[in-house]
C-alpha cells in the first residue's frame, strides 16, 4: 500500500500550483467584497455559510502545517528553522507595506502630499505591518469611500496567527515531541476535538481557533503520512460523507477531513505536464499580499465597478506585481536559506571548536613532532 511518505521527500510536487489555487480563490472572493460592500455574498457563502476565499485560506494553512513541521523535522535546529521562516516571511511583506504607505497611500489619499506625510499612522502602518506587529488596517484618507470603506490591505489578518502556529512547531520540536510520535499525535488530535467542540458549542467561531485547526491537521498529517494511503477513495468517501452530512453537526468535521486529504492527495499524485507550473515559480504570497490595495484602487478609481470587471482588472496587475515580487525579493531571500547553517547554534559551536583547534596549532611544527616522539602525548590535547 502506497502511502503519502513514499513522495514526501521529492520536491516535485503541487504545492506552488495548490498555494496558487488557493490564492486565485481569495482574490475571487473579495472581487466580489471589494466592489460591493459588506452585504456582498461571496460565490458560495449564501449556499454553505462559507465564502470561497475562506476555503482558499484553509488550504494556506493547511498546507503551511505540512511543509513547516516538514521544514522542523529536517533541520532540528531552532535557529535555522526561525531564519528560514523569517526569509520567507518578511522581506516580501516589509517591500509591500513600504510600497503602500509611500507610494500607493498618498497617491490615493484625501490629503495633500504635507498632510499625508505629517501624519504618524503613515510611519506606524510601515513599521507595524512590515514585521506583523499590531497590524495597522488603515492610511489617512485612502479609500474613505469605497464600498468597502478605509480597509488598505485586508488579507494581512491571517500572516500573525500563521506566526504564531510556527512559534507553536519550534515548541513542539525544541521540547522534543516531533520525536515521539504517538505522543504529539494525541496531543494535536486532542488539541483538534476541543477547537471543534469550542467552535461548534462554545460559540469560538472566530479565525484565531479556525485556523490553527486547518494548521494542525498539515502536522498531523505530516507526522503520520507514512500511515495514510494515496487512494483517491478516501477522499471520494470523505466528500459523499461530508455532502450526505449537509446541515448537520457533522459536516464542518468531514468537510475538513476531506479538504485536508483532498489537499495533499492534488499536491503529490496527480503529476505530467501539471508540475510544469514549477517552472515558473511560487507566485501564491505575492498573489496575497498584493492582490487586496489593487482591488481597493480599482474600486476608488472606478466607482460602481461590478465584482467580474474588479477580477478581470485586478487578476493580471496583481499577477505582475507577484512575478517581480518572486524574482526580485522572495526567490533571492530564500536563496539566503542555503547559508543557514552558517548561523546555526550547532555551526557556531562547531566554528568556535575548530577556532580553538587553529589557534592551539600555532606551533603546529612542535606540536606534530611532540606527537611523532610520544604519541601518548595525544591524550593531553583538549577534546573537540
Amino acid at each position: 500500500m502506497r502511502t503519502f511518505a513514499a513522495f514526501s521527500g521529492s520536491r516535485d510536487n503541487n504545492f506552488n500550483l495548490l498555494r496558487f489555487i488557493a490564492a486565485f480563490m481569495v482574490i475571487v472572493s473579495h472581487s466580489f467584497l471589494l466592489s460591493i460592500g459588506t452585504s456582498a455574498v461571496k460565490p458560495f457563502g449564501q449556499s454553505f455559510s462559507i465564502g470561497l476565499g475562506t476555503v482558499g485560506v484553509f488550504i494556506f494553512f493547511t498546507t503551511s502545517g505540512y511543509l513547516i513541521a516538514m521544514s522542523y523535522c529536517n533541520r532540528h535546529d531552532l535557529a535555522a528553522f526561525l531564519i528560514a521562516r523569517g526569509l520567507r516571511i518578511f522581506p516580501a511583506i516589509c517591500v509591500c507595506s513600504l510600497l503602500s504607505a509611500f507610494i500607493l497611500g498618498p497617491w490615493m489619499s484625501s490629503l495633500g502630499i504635507v498632510d499625508y506625510f505629517k501624519d504618524l499612522s503613515v510611519y506606524k502602518y510601515a513599521i507595524n505591518n512590515s514585521w506583523l506587529f499590531h497590524r495597522r488596517e488603515t492610511l489617512p484618507g485612502v479609500f474613505v469611500s469605497n464600498p468597502y470603506p478605509r480597509e488598505f490591505n485586508g488579507s494581512l489578518w491571517t500572516l500573525p496567527i500563521e506566526l504564531r502556529c510556527y512559534m507553536l512547531v519550534a515548541a513542539i520540536g525544541v521540547v522534543g515531541l516531533f520525536r515521539r510520535r504517538r505522543i504529539v499525535s494525541i496531543l494535536l488530535l486532542a488539541s483538534l476535538i476541543m477547537i471543534v467542540i469550542a467552535c461548534r458549542w462554545g460559540g469560538f467561531t472566530t479565525p484565531v481557533w479556525i485556523l490553527p485547526a486547518f494548521f494542525l491537521s498539515g502536522v498531523l498529517f505530516y507526522i503520520n503520512r507514512d500511515l495514510v494511503p494515496t487512494n483517491g477513495l478516501i477522499g471520494l468517501g470523505l466528500g459523499m460523507g461530508a455532502a450526505l452530512a449537509y446541515r448537520t453537526m457533522l459536516l464542518p468535521i468531514l468537510a475538513g477531513s476531506f479538504l485536508v486529504y483532498a489537499v495533499f492527495w492534488f499536491a503529490y499524485v496527480p503529476d505530467g505536464w501539471i508540475r510544469k507550473y514549477n517552472d515558473l515559480g511560487d507566485y501564491s504570497y505575492g498573489l496575497y499580499i498584493y492582490a487586496f490595495p489593487v482591488q481597493q484602487t480599482l474600486a476608488a478609481l472606478r466607482p460602481g465597478i461590478a465584482p467580474l470587471p474588479m477580477f478581470l482588472a485586478a487578476f493580471p496587475l496583481v499577477a505582475g506585481l507577484a512575478v517581480v515580487s518572486w524574482h526580485v525579493v522572495e526567490k533571492p531571500s530564500l536563496a539566503l536559506k542555503e547559508r543557514i547553517g552558517t548561523f546555526s547554534l550547532f555551526n557556531w559551536r562547531w566554528k568556535a571548536a575548530n577556532a580553538a583547534t587553529s589557534e592551539q596549532s600555532i606551533a603546529g611544527k612542535a606540536l606534530n613532532n611532540r606527537i611523532i616522539d610520544n604519541p601518548a602525548s595525544l591524550a593531553e590535547l583538549p577534546p573537540q
